[in-house]
């Protein structure tokens, strides 16, 4: 069977960590897959999934981010020419099974697959985001367009209750929505976070660790006002992992409240060395569709802070952390509370190891998402 994955960027965030899953799983199942998507580099394109799958890049200029009138024309016009080549390559080559893995022009550029049965994914909750960011207006003329684009395909899949929810809300029921949960393949993260750690920890000092992009979504101005309500009174680091929009920003924050127990890590290829060092995870997102970070966390029994978020409270276990509002006196109290008493600790990972199930993470979830095309 042939599989074409059309995909914006690889290497962001969870997204691409779930597409590289769902690649190696087609191809050990014998599937002939191939990705068009636009990647940083051409070799690590190809490094970052089987070799037995076939990359195709899709080449996008960068976008004009200043205010010239002009220039936002020319560059309005340019992305629109560069889009002639996926569009037409789609229309071109004919596949059993075509995904629009991505909201926004990745799910309508979709629908030019030519493909027998085809499928489109949203990975967001869109009651807090996407319809307010300015890609949307670029490619739909309103909510009309984006339903009739959804409609024309065999089924959209999201990835949780709350991600289906946001698209009833936001666009309306196009009658082919379906969840299926992001399959995890926690046997390769526990494989993964066994590797030697580049960073080494105090183990005098309790580690938070948190893992993603530095957006605004992700509202990590909250961790660091809480860090320096905190600065003094109790002892740990902060391990930041990722990068973003946010990033000069956030540190420059750190440089001026002199918060020299925050450390800003970068991107990792693989965060799970550092997630296996942490005491507890802190998720302050404000928006998610499934908390793919969250569930990382506990399958290598790391105690969770989350700021709730409907799609984190989807997926969270009030055994194994702490759900709090989105404030930074609320998460600088938990944290003081957490940080002072390693028996609470202690708790919330000995209740992870003996409760936390990941044999439905992987294969039961992979075969659900084959079983769409295959039925």
């Amino acid at each position: 069977m042939k599989v074409l994955i059309y995909h914006s960027y690889v290497f962001l965030g969870g997204a691409e960590t779930i597409l590289r899953s769902l690649t190696d799983y087609l191809v050990k199942k014998g599937y002939d897959v191939t990705i068009m998507a636009t990647p940083g580099k051409r070799e690590e394109f190809k490094m970052a999934f089987d070799p037995k799958v076939k990359c195709i890049r899709s080449r996008l200029p960068k976008r004009y981010m200043g205010e010239n009138p002009l220039l936002k024309l020319i560059d309005t016009f340019c992305r629109k020419v560069y889009r002639l080549y996926p569009v037409s390559y789609l229309k071109l080559h004919k596949y059993d099974v075509g995904i629009a893995f991505m909201e926004g022009a990745i799910t309508k550029e979709g629908v030019a697959i030519k493909a027998d049965r085809k499928f489109a994914w949203v990975h967001c909750d869109w009651r807090k985001y996407y319809h307010n960011e300015p890609f949307y207006q670029e490619y739909y003329s309103g909510i009309d367009e984006e339903f009739r684009v959804m409609k024309s395909y065999n089924k959209i899949v999201c990835v949780s209750e709350s991600a289906k929810e946001g698209v009833i809300e936001t666009v309306g029921d196009t009658g082919n929505l379906c969840v299926c949960y992001n399959p995890i393949d926690w046997r390769e993260i526990r494989e993964k976070a066994k590797e030697s750690c580049p960073v080494e920890k105090d183990s005098s000092r309790p580690l938070i660790v948190t893992i993603g992009s530095l957006g605004k979504v992700k509202n990590y101005n909250i961790l660091l006002e809480a860090c320096r309500k905190l600065k003094g009174d109790v002892p740990f680091d902060v391990w930041m992992i990722g990068g973003g929009s946010e990033e000069q920003s956030l540190k420059q924050f750190a440089i001026d409240n002199e918060l020299d127990n925050i450390h800003f890590l970068g991107y990792q290829q693989n965060p799970f060395k550092y997630l296996a060092q942490a005491d507890l995870f802190v998720s302050t997102s404000i928006s998610e569709s499934y908390g793919l970070a969250v569930q990382e966390a506990f399958i290598l029994g790391v105690p969770v802070v989350a700021v709730k978020c409907s799609g984190i409270e989807e997926v969270f276990d009030m055994r194994f952390g702490k759900l709090i509002d989105n404030s930074e006196e609320e998460l600088a109290s938990t944290l003081k509370e957490i940080m002072s008493n390693q028996q609470v600790l202690q708790d919330f990972h000995k209740a992870i190891v003996n409760n936390f199930e990941v044999s439905e993470l992987y294969e039961g979830r992979m075969e659900s998402i084959c079983n769409l095309w295959e039925a």
